[in-house]
């Protein structure tokens, strides 16, 4: 029984189980755990927050134009899901990007897309509606 445990471990400290490393092969920087795991169905609002409101994140928003043009969180910018590979050359790896859409469903589909093609700082920021109305909110 040892040597299954060891293979378990190596496993473990590889993140097989895991699902994937935390260093990828595309860049020696360290991926922070949070931007890349998905997380659970409740986004981190607070640092979306921080992040907003100090002007280093971009709010990118996943819907169709239609959508957008209904109502959208203010200096969003809107590259829908189905064109959304054609668009990345405007985006850079680094910096931080809150996605959003109606429900949350597109934005995690946007931020697993983002996280694989290299993007290490990407968050779901999940329904557009009221990540604008925490936004909007005082301190």
């Amino acid at each position: 029984m040892k040597p299954f445990y060891f293979l378990i471990g190596i496993a473990i400290s590889n993140g097989y189980i895991i699902g994937r490393p935390v260093y990828t092969h595309y860049s020696t920087d360290t991926v922070l755990i949070d931007s890349v795991v998905t997380q659970p169905s409740v986004p981190l609002y607070t640092h979306i927050k921080y992040l907003v409101e100090n002007k280093s994140a971009i709010i990118l928003d996943v819907r169709t134009e239609l959508e957008y043009n209904e109502g959208h969180i203010r200096n969003s910018i809107n590259i829908p899901l189905d064109k959304f590979n054609d668009s990345l050359f405007s985006l850079q790896k680094k910096e931080p990007i809150v996605i959003v859409c109606r429900s949350g469903k597109r934005s995690e589909k946007a931020k697993s897309f983002l996280t694989h093609q290299g993007f290490i700082n990407v968050y779901n920021g999940g329904g557009w509606e009221k990540l604008n109305e925490l936004l909007l909110t005082d301190k």
